[in-house]
């Protein structure tokens, strides 16, 4: 869809919401944008929102007011809008009687490629445009949509954040905080990418510290490890393993040992039968033998039995030689028992200890070896990882210096422009200044603390009246003099902030007159840049105003419903007539909001 550049009207249908199928992400960031009107916002539909059963919302581009009596709903617009964000939801939003609530949004990205940049980053088809829906259902559960594609609220708010932002006296406060000033300056500077440089410098440092607080608090601890990982080793290294099958070798031995007596009985005796007793069964087999080569002449059937007796001797022989061997072989020293013992303990107590064999042992005590390494390789680590931090150091310190200028200059031309634009709001005495405090905690340098956000917190000082001290910004506590300081800021951003619709949530309060004149002009003058949607009780916001739209209540089949109603020239001299003094039907507020939409329609 190709959206046209110029002022359109916007238009109120009250009609179930059908087809909202179109869709795409994203919006392109401009640091400085086009003086020509763009609508960003196209359409908003809302469907069982609390009291709006159905509204079908046309925008256009410039200002546009959104009025009513107190109570009418007004609040209910920018309720949707914050869900389109991707605020929290709960089911009081649905409306009576109804499923569920149905709230979409619809965004021209034409001229966005950052916008589809990021929408091909997250797989999102688009065309033309974006269209954002939130369904919230009756037990309080939603679903978020980003052209079709259901997302989670993130991934929601990520993208509509960049196109929309509304703002609150609530939200103010938030943003005249102290801890966001920083990043306000390096927003309006351009800064960011300086402050992220020296945000990560600073992490790695903190991340390297705590690496080196690690190893010093395990130092002691590493320092008895290593003790008693040197006893292991010396333990095994006694041992002198060589053989993983020498404790069975040992255990065979000392069996051996512990029944030498009864071996060395049992080998003399068998040799005696065998060979050298005076019936010795090898002496009484040979003379069978002899017998039997008398007899074999008379028959020769019995030379068989001759060669059995003649194998028979043979091998009662070799018997003999091996009992002999065996013999030989036992040892005569008993004191060998007592060193077999020791070292079967020995190396059962290693396997015990250390694992189920001695391979295990072996394994074990290389394991041990290479932990040993790394312990005391303790003081190395802490020396790289201390040079390590000192050069880390010296490329932060610069960094940060030059931030912390660049952020100063800026600060001298932004105040300057935010208090020329608070005097032209009748705060004729205010003066602006920052303060520049000193980091608490960071990281040591030679020029001082560091934080994460650099050598200093900037802290915005204003002085609204003559003889006093100007105080911390954030202590402002006047409705009116905040929202004169914001709308001063946003005034000064405006061609270079990010975002491209603002919806300004009764930021008039507190204001009239002369001052409301000029609050009227300056939203004005930001709508030349911007999609400006302002729900207001100033009767000048409303004169001003392209597009103006009354919410009101009415009451359907015995039930209150908000309505939104697009005004013509006629409806809308009566409204601004009502904001006026309150009775639309009295002449001399009707003359007054006539000469008031005179006047606007000629400033324009």
């Amino acid at each position: 869809m190709q959206v046209p550049r110029r002022k359109v009207f916007a238009r109120i249908q009250i009609s179930p919401i059908k087809n909202f199928t179109r869709c795409v992400k994203y919006v392109y960031i401009c640091s400085v944008l086009s003086t020509e009107q763009m609508i960003m916002l196209l359409t908003l539909k809302i469907k069982d929102l609390a009291l709006i059963e159905s509204a079908d919302i046309s925008l256009s581009s410039g200002l546009i007011a959104l009025t009513g009596e107190t109570g009418s709903g007004k609040s209910l617009v920018l309720e949707s809008v914050r869900l389109i964000l991707g605020s929290r939801a709960n089911k009081s939003l649905v409306r009576k009687g109804a499923s569920c609530c149905d709230v979409q949004a619809l965004f021209d990205i034409t001229d966005t490629p950052h916008v589809r940049s990021t929408l091909d980053e997250l797989d999102i088809p688009y065309e033309a445009d974006l269209i954002v829906r939130r369904v919230v259902s009756q037990t309080g559960r939603s679903r978020a949509y980003l052209n079709g594609v259901l997302c989670p609220l993130a991934v929601l708010n990520r993208v509509v954040s960049q196109l929309v932002d509304v703002l609150t006296q609530h939200g103010f406060y938030q943003l005249l905080k102290s801890e966001h000033h920083s990043a306000l300056i390096d927003a309006v500077g351009q800064h960011e990418s300086d402050a992220i440089a020296v945000r990560d410098s600073y992490a790695d440092i903190r991340r390297i510290e705590g690496e080196i607080h690690e190893l010093e608090t395990r130092s002691q601890a590493m320092a008895d490890r290593e003790d008693y990982i040197r006893f292991q080793i010396r333990e095994i290294e006694d041992a002198e393993l060589h053989d993983p099958t020498e404790i069975e070798s040992l255990e065979a031995e000392c069996a051996t040992l512990r029944n030498l007596q009864r071996l060395l009985e049992y080998s003399h005796g068998a040799g005696t039968q065998l060979y050298h007793g005076e019936d010795a069964i090898i002496d009484r087999v040979k003379a069978l033998l002899y017998d039997s080569e008398r007899t074999v002449q008379f028959d020769k059937s019995l030379s068989a039995l001759v060669d059995q007796l003649y194998g028979a001797v043979s091998a009662l022989e070799d018997v003999a030689t091996s009992l002999s061997e065996y013999q030989q072989r036992l040892p005569d020293d008993h004191s060998r028992l007592d060193w077999v013992e020791n070292r079967l303990n020995q190396l059962c107590r290693l396997r015990r200890k250390y694992g189920g064999s001695l391979d295990e042992v072996i394994e074990r005590y290389t394991g041990l070896k290479t932990e040993l390494l790394g312990l005391t390789d303790v003081d190395g680590q802490l020396e790289r990882l201390r040079i390590q931090r000192l050069d880390l150091v010296a490329t932060l310190e610069p960094m940060a210096l030059r931030l912390s200028e660049h952020r100063m200059q800026t600060c001298q031309v932004f105040l300057a422009s935010v208090v020329d634009q608070m005097r032209l709001l009748g705060m004729d005495d205010a003066e602006m200044d920052v303060e520049r405090r000193p980091v608490k905690n960071g990281i040591s340098s030679s020029l001082g603390s560091i934080g994460p956000n650099g050598l200093y917190a900037l802290r915005f000082l204003l002085k609204t009246n003559k003889g006093y001290d100007a105080q911390p910004i954030e202590s402002i506590a006047s409705g009116g003099e905040l929202s004169r300081v914001m709308l001063s800021i946003k005034r000064v951003m405006a061609s270079q902030d990010t975002v491209s619709t603002y919806l300004f949530d009764e930021v008039d309060a507190g204001v009239g007159g002369e001052t409301g004149e000029t609050i009227a002009d300056m939203l004005h003058d930001i709508a030349e840049q911007r999609q400006v949607i302002c729900v207001t009780h100033l009767a000048q916001v409303a004169s001003r105003a392209e597009t103006h739209l009354r919410i009101s209540k009415t009451s359907v089949h015995a039930q209150t419903r908000t309505c939104l109603e697009m005004l013509n020239s006629r409806t809308r001299i009566a409204e601004i007539a009502r904001m006026i003094g309150g009775r639309a039907d009295k002449s001399h507020t009707r003359l007054c909001a006539e000469e008031m939409l005179r006047a606007s329609a000629q400033a324009a």
